[in-house]
Protein backbone atom coordinates (compact mmCIF):
# COMPACT_ATOMS: atom_id res chain seq x y z
CA UNK A 1 0.00 0.00 0.00
CA UNK A 2 1.19 3.42 -0.25
CA UNK A 3 0.47 6.71 1.65
CA UNK A 4 -2.92 6.73 0.54
CA UNK A 5 -4.58 3.98 -1.42
CA UNK A 6 -4.05 0.13 -1.66
CA UNK A 7 -1.42 -0.93 -4.00
CA UNK A 8 -1.58 -4.23 -5.74
CA UNK A 9 1.35 -5.21 -8.07
CA UNK A 10 2.54 -7.79 -10.06
CA UNK A 11 5.47 -9.33 -11.25
CA UNK A 12 7.24 -11.86 -13.27
CA UNK A 13 9.35 -14.60 -11.92
CA UNK A 14 12.74 -12.67 -12.43
CA UNK A 15 10.84 -9.73 -9.73
CA UNK A 16 10.25 -7.23 -12.83
CA UNK A 17 6.41 -5.76 -12.98
CA UNK A 18 4.19 -6.40 -14.77
CA UNK A 19 1.38 -3.76 -13.90
CA UNK A 20 0.15 -2.47 -10.69
CA UNK A 21 -3.20 -1.27 -9.53
CA UNK A 22 -4.29 1.19 -7.02
CA UNK A 23 -8.05 1.23 -5.26
CA UNK A 24 -9.77 3.31 -2.76
CA UNK A 25 -11.35 6.80 -2.40
CA UNK A 26 -10.79 10.06 -1.00
CA UNK A 27 -9.76 9.45 2.48
CA UNK A 28 -7.08 6.85 3.05
CA UNK A 29 -6.88 3.06 2.17
CA UNK A 30 -4.81 -0.16 2.78
CA UNK A 31 -4.62 -3.72 2.15
CA UNK A 32 -2.95 -6.14 4.69
CA UNK A 33 -2.82 -9.29 2.58
CA UNK A 34 -3.89 -10.99 -0.96
CA UNK A 35 -4.75 -14.30 -2.29
CA UNK A 36 -5.27 -15.80 -5.70
CA UNK A 37 -8.79 -16.85 -6.44
CA UNK A 38 -9.70 -19.75 -8.68
CA UNK A 39 -10.81 -17.85 -11.85
CA UNK A 40 -7.04 -16.61 -11.59
CA UNK A 41 -8.26 -13.42 -9.80
CA UNK A 42 -7.29 -11.63 -6.58
CA UNK A 43 -8.98 -10.66 -3.09
CA UNK A 44 -7.31 -8.29 -0.74
CA UNK A 45 -8.16 -7.99 2.71
CA UNK A 46 -7.62 -4.42 3.92
CA UNK A 47 -9.14 -1.48 5.84
CA UNK A 48 -10.85 2.06 4.33
CA UNK A 49 -11.57 5.04 5.58
CA UNK A 50 -13.00 6.30 1.83
CA UNK A 51 -16.31 4.55 2.22
CA UNK A 52 -17.20 4.56 5.74
CA UNK A 53 -15.18 5.45 9.37
CA UNK A 54 -12.83 3.04 9.66
CA UNK A 55 -14.53 -0.29 7.70
CA UNK A 56 -12.97 -3.17 6.90
CA UNK A 57 -11.93 -3.74 3.28
CA UNK A 58 -12.61 -5.96 0.43
CA UNK A 59 -11.33 -5.72 -3.26
CA UNK A 60 -11.73 -8.68 -5.60
CA UNK A 61 -10.23 -8.29 -8.70
CA UNK A 62 -9.44 -10.55 -12.45
CA UNK A 63 -6.33 -11.99 -13.11
CA UNK A 64 -5.28 -8.32 -14.59
CA UNK A 65 -5.73 -6.37 -11.31
CA UNK A 66 -9.33 -4.83 -12.37
CA UNK A 67 -11.82 -4.17 -10.67
CA UNK A 68 -14.73 -6.79 -10.23
CA UNK A 69 -16.24 -5.71 -6.84
CA UNK A 70 -15.25 -4.09 -3.90
CA UNK A 71 -16.99 -3.63 0.22
CA UNK A 72 -16.62 -2.18 3.39
CA UNK A 73 -18.19 -3.65 6.32
CA UNK A 74 -18.60 -2.03 9.47
CA UNK A 75 -15.53 -3.00 11.72
CA UNK A 76 -11.83 -1.76 12.19
CA UNK A 77 -9.95 -3.53 9.18
CA UNK A 78 -9.76 -7.29 7.55
CA UNK A 79 -6.18 -9.02 7.70
CA UNK A 80 -6.83 -12.19 5.80
CA UNK A 81 -9.37 -13.27 3.28
CA UNK A 82 -10.09 -16.93 1.41
CA UNK A 83 -12.15 -17.72 -1.22
CA UNK A 84 -14.35 -20.81 0.25
CA UNK A 85 -15.92 -24.00 -1.49
CA UNK A 86 -19.30 -22.18 -2.20
CA UNK A 87 -17.55 -19.29 -4.21
CA UNK A 88 -17.80 -16.71 -1.70
CA UNK A 89 -15.37 -15.23 0.91
CA UNK A 90 -14.33 -15.84 4.19
CA UNK A 91 -12.08 -12.89 5.84
CA UNK A 92 -10.73 -12.01 9.48
CA UNK A 93 -9.89 -8.74 11.17
CA UNK A 94 -10.88 -6.90 14.00
CA UNK A 95 -13.73 -4.83 15.35
CA UNK A 96 -12.36 -4.75 19.21
CA UNK A 97 -13.27 -8.34 19.04
CA UNK A 98 -12.34 -11.07 16.40
CA UNK A 99 -14.13 -10.28 13.19
CA UNK A 100 -15.15 -12.59 11.33
CA UNK A 101 -16.58 -11.93 7.67
CA UNK A 102 -18.75 -14.36 5.69
CA UNK A 103 -20.11 -13.31 1.99
CA UNK A 104 -21.59 -14.88 -1.16
CA UNK A 105 -19.74 -14.68 -4.28
CA UNK A 106 -20.25 -11.59 -5.49
CA UNK A 107 -19.85 -9.45 -2.25
CA UNK A 108 -22.47 -9.37 -0.24
CA UNK A 109 -22.71 -9.90 3.26
CA UNK A 110 -24.35 -13.60 4.20
CA UNK A 111 -23.10 -12.87 8.13
CA UNK A 112 -20.56 -12.22 10.29
CA UNK A 113 -19.58 -12.79 14.06
CA UNK A 114 -17.39 -11.31 16.80
CA UNK A 115 -14.80 -13.75 19.11
CA UNK A 116 -13.65 -12.21 22.17
CA UNK A 117 -13.99 -10.76 25.89
CA UNK A 118 -13.82 -7.14 27.74
CA UNK A 119 -10.52 -5.79 25.87
CA UNK A 120 -8.94 -5.79 22.33
CA UNK A 121 -9.05 -9.18 20.36
CA UNK A 122 -7.54 -9.58 16.87
CA UNK A 123 -7.75 -11.96 13.98
CA UNK A 124 -4.90 -12.36 11.95
CA UNK A 125 -5.62 -15.54 9.40
CA UNK A 126 -8.53 -17.79 8.53
CA UNK A 127 -8.79 -20.94 6.80
CA UNK A 128 -11.22 -22.78 5.93
CA UNK A 129 -11.57 -26.56 7.17
CA UNK A 130 -12.47 -30.28 5.53
CA UNK A 131 -15.46 -30.09 7.45
CA UNK A 132 -16.67 -26.59 5.87
CA UNK A 133 -16.00 -24.75 9.22
CA UNK A 134 -13.26 -22.08 9.70
CA UNK A 135 -10.09 -22.04 12.03
CA UNK A 136 -9.11 -18.31 12.90
CA UNK A 137 -5.58 -17.61 13.90
CA UNK A 138 -5.03 -14.20 16.18
CA UNK A 139 -4.19 -12.68 19.44
CA UNK A 140 -6.30 -12.26 22.32
CA UNK A 141 -5.98 -9.97 25.43
CA UNK A 142 -9.03 -10.39 26.83
CA UNK A 143 -8.06 -13.67 28.40
CA UNK A 144 -4.27 -12.73 29.43
CA UNK A 145 -2.48 -9.34 30.00
CA UNK A 146 0.24 -10.62 27.52
CA UNK A 147 -1.66 -10.70 24.09
CA UNK A 148 -2.07 -14.73 24.13
CA UNK A 149 -2.38 -16.79 20.72
CA UNK A 150 -6.14 -16.83 20.15
CA UNK A 151 -7.37 -20.04 18.23
CA UNK A 152 -11.18 -20.03 17.30
CA UNK A 153 -12.68 -22.95 15.25
CA UNK A 154 -16.18 -22.55 13.95
CA UNK A 155 -18.77 -24.52 12.06
CA UNK A 156 -20.07 -23.39 8.71
CA UNK A 157 -21.92 -20.59 9.53
CA UNK A 158 -19.32 -19.12 12.11
CA UNK A 159 -20.75 -20.76 15.26
CA UNK A 160 -17.80 -21.96 18.00
CA UNK A 161 -17.54 -24.78 19.47
CA UNK A 162 -16.38 -23.39 22.59
CA UNK A 163 -17.43 -20.10 23.95
CA UNK A 164 -15.08 -18.38 26.75
CA UNK A 165 -15.48 -15.32 29.06
CA UNK A 166 -12.42 -14.02 31.19
CA UNK A 167 -12.51 -15.83 34.46
CA UNK A 168 -14.74 -18.28 33.22
CA UNK A 169 -14.52 -22.38 32.38
CA UNK A 170 -15.41 -23.14 28.75
CA UNK A 171 -19.08 -23.39 28.23
CA UNK A 172 -19.62 -27.12 27.25
CA UNK A 173 -22.96 -28.61 26.96
CA UNK A 174 -23.33 -33.06 27.33
CA UNK A 175 -20.07 -34.76 27.34
CA UNK A 176 -17.56 -33.41 28.92
CA UNK A 177 -13.67 -33.87 29.27
CA UNK A 178 -11.85 -33.88 32.71
CA UNK A 179 -8.94 -33.23 33.02
CA UNK A 180 -8.36 -30.84 29.98
CA UNK A 181 -5.77 -29.81 29.16
CA UNK A 182 -4.07 -33.13 29.99
CA UNK A 183 -0.87 -34.99 29.57
CA UNK A 184 -1.79 -38.21 28.82
CA UNK A 185 -5.25 -38.78 28.70
CA UNK A 186 -8.64 -37.17 29.43
CA UNK A 187 -11.48 -39.16 30.40
CA UNK A 188 -15.03 -38.60 28.50
CA UNK A 189 -17.72 -37.51 31.16
CA UNK A 190 -21.26 -37.85 30.30
CA UNK A 191 -21.58 -40.36 27.45
CA UNK A 192 -22.85 -44.12 27.42
CA UNK A 193 -19.05 -45.72 26.05
CA UNK A 194 -20.37 -44.71 22.27
CA UNK A 195 -18.12 -44.05 19.33
CA UNK A 196 -15.93 -41.11 19.54
CA UNK A 197 -14.45 -39.24 16.98
CA UNK A 198 -11.37 -36.83 17.44
CA UNK A 199 -10.34 -34.36 15.26
CA UNK A 200 -7.50 -31.91 14.72
CA UNK A 201 -7.63 -28.17 13.90
CA UNK A 202 -7.96 -28.56 10.67
CA UNK A 203 -11.08 -30.72 10.97
CA UNK A 204 -9.28 -34.22 9.67
CA UNK A 205 -10.29 -36.90 11.69
CA UNK A 206 -7.14 -38.62 13.61
CA UNK A 207 -8.49 -41.11 15.69
CA UNK A 208 -11.58 -43.08 16.78
CA UNK A 209 -12.51 -45.22 20.12
CA UNK A 210 -15.65 -46.67 22.24
CA UNK A 211 -15.28 -45.90 25.89
CA UNK A 212 -14.79 -42.99 27.78
CA UNK A 213 -10.72 -43.02 27.85
CA UNK A 214 -9.57 -40.04 25.53
CA UNK A 215 -6.23 -38.77 24.00
CA UNK A 216 -3.78 -41.61 24.48
CA UNK A 217 -1.05 -41.64 21.60
CA UNK A 218 -2.15 -38.30 20.35
CA UNK A 219 0.71 -35.92 19.75
CA UNK A 220 0.66 -32.34 21.54
CA UNK A 221 -2.21 -29.93 20.45
CA UNK A 222 -5.88 -29.23 20.27
CA UNK A 223 -8.13 -31.59 19.02
CA UNK A 224 -12.33 -31.86 19.08
CA UNK A 225 -14.29 -34.61 20.09
CA UNK A 226 -17.56 -35.40 18.64
CA UNK A 227 -19.63 -38.26 19.88
CA UNK A 228 -22.42 -40.08 18.15
CA UNK A 229 -25.20 -38.34 20.17
CA UNK A 230 -24.26 -35.20 20.09
CA UNK A 231 -21.98 -34.46 16.73
CA UNK A 232 -23.34 -30.66 16.90
CA UNK A 233 -21.46 -30.01 20.17
CA UNK A 234 -17.29 -30.99 19.89
CA UNK A 235 -15.70 -30.74 22.79
CA UNK A 236 -12.17 -28.74 22.33
CA UNK A 237 -9.04 -31.04 24.20
CA UNK A 238 -5.64 -29.71 24.84
CA UNK A 239 -2.86 -32.24 24.67
CA UNK A 240 -0.52 -30.92 26.37
CA UNK A 241 3.12 -33.08 26.25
Amino acid sequence: MDSEDVLLMKTNNAGDTLWTRMYGGADYDWGYSVQRTSDGGYMIAGGTYSFGSNHAYLIRTDSNGDTLWTRAYPGEELCSAQQTSDGGVIAVGTNGDVLLVKTHAAGDLAWTRTFGGADHDYGYSVQQTSDGGYVIGGNSWSFSVYGDIYLIKTDAYGSAAVSETPGSSPLVHGPAALPNPFVSFTVLRGHERERVAVSDITGRQVAECRGDRIGEGLSPGIYFVRTETDLAQPIRIVKLK
